[in-house]
């Protein structure tokens, strides 16, 4: 998968010293530069920063401007779309139309982000029937991490509190993992979303239901 991150996302991980799965998540990892050198370095702190712009030194995140879109003549649709996402959204989610806008020019599937608030990117992209990009906040990046073996349920429950350590208005683990359950297995409201999920759940032959439950056991004993 590859993907076009939100700053939001970025801080979180990086703060709290989870970023590598950022990477091993990814294939590759997109960021408009307005996000770096703009938000990031408006309400990053310097720890993060610094970290970022090593990950960016080293090739990990690829950062793309107005003057890359120029040389590669995608300019024009991304104003296009950057257009089509002023009107959706509010004014204080610049750097999320910028992060959208950035997915559909280059084509990318997924879209990594914590505005997570109703009516913000998250809730309108999982709302749209006819998007193309699949956002995941941090919770949902731990999930797929733990149904594909990657992280212990135990791990998964260790990060997801690490970072929601970091949020004035603390998110509800059990809430999470039933949104995320509804969204791609149960009841989802973007038919492209579950088709996504169960290709990506047979890709790794994973048996969800094992899963879960094994999850909610481990939730239980915490």
């Amino acid at each position: 998968m590859k993907a076009t991150l939100d700053t939001n996302i970025i801080m979180h991980l990086y703060e709290v010293g989870l970023e590598e799965i950022l990477f091993s998540s990814f294939e590759e990892v997109y960021v408009y530069d307005f996000i770096i050198n703009a938000e990031l370095k408006k309400h990053g702190s310097k720890s993060t920063i610094d970290k970022v712009e090593k990950d960016i030194r080293d090739g990990r995140i690829i950062v793309i401007s107005k003057v890359e879109l120029l040389k590669i003549g995608m300019w024009s649709s991304f104003e296009r779309y950057v257009y089509e996402n002023r009107i959706i959204y509010n004014p204080g989610d610049l750097g999320e139309i910028y992060a959208i806008a950035l997915a559909k020019t280059y084509g990318l599937t997924i879209l990594a982000t914590d505005d997570t608030k109703m009516y913000g990117p998250h809730y309108m992209l999982i709302n749209d029937v006819n998007s193309e990009i699949i956002p995941l906040a941090f919770y949902e990046l731990f999930l797929l991490m733990f149904l594909e073996g990657s992280l212990t349920d135990r791990q998964f429950i260790n990060y997801f509190d690490k970072v929601n350590s970091l949020f004035q208005y603390r998110q509800n683990l059990g809430r999470c993992i039933n949104r995320f359950y509804d969204r791609f297995w149960d009841s989802p409201i973007n038919p492209r979303e579950k088709i996504w999920f169960e290709r990506w759940c047979a890709s790794k032959d994973i048996d969800c239901e094992f899963k879960y439950d094994q999850l909610w056991d481990e939730i239980e004993k915490h």
